[in-house]
């Protein structure tokens, strides 16, 4: 019997273990749509990339608690190839 096999899983914990030893956390967005990375951490900065559901990102900062659409959560720099910016906390899982 085979079982399916969930690809984002396998390459969360491949990049978890070339990143041991490293400051930044790994993170998937996870959102039921894309997601904008903003170059400030406000919905009204710049938007410098869009990102699809179940990319998955190195953290490298968390920013300022924010309330966005009723969801309090931290906005957080990420790094996705060589884009940084910053996303809302509330759709990446970690």
């Amino acid at each position: 019997m085979f079982r399916k096999i969930n690809f984002n899983l396998i390459k969360l914990v491949i990049v978890m273990i070339f990143s041991l030893g490293c400051s930044e956390k790994i993170s998937i967005v996870t959102t039921s749509s894309d997601l904008t990375l903003h170059s400030e951490p406000s919905v009204t900065s710049k938007r410098n990339f869009t990102l699809i559901k179940n990319t998955t990102v190195l953290i490298l900062e968390k920013g300022k608690k924010d309330i966005i659409d009723d969801n309090e959560d931290n906005w957080y720099k990420i790094k996705f190839g060589d884009y940084e910016g910053w996303i809302f906390g509330r759709y990446l899982w970690y």
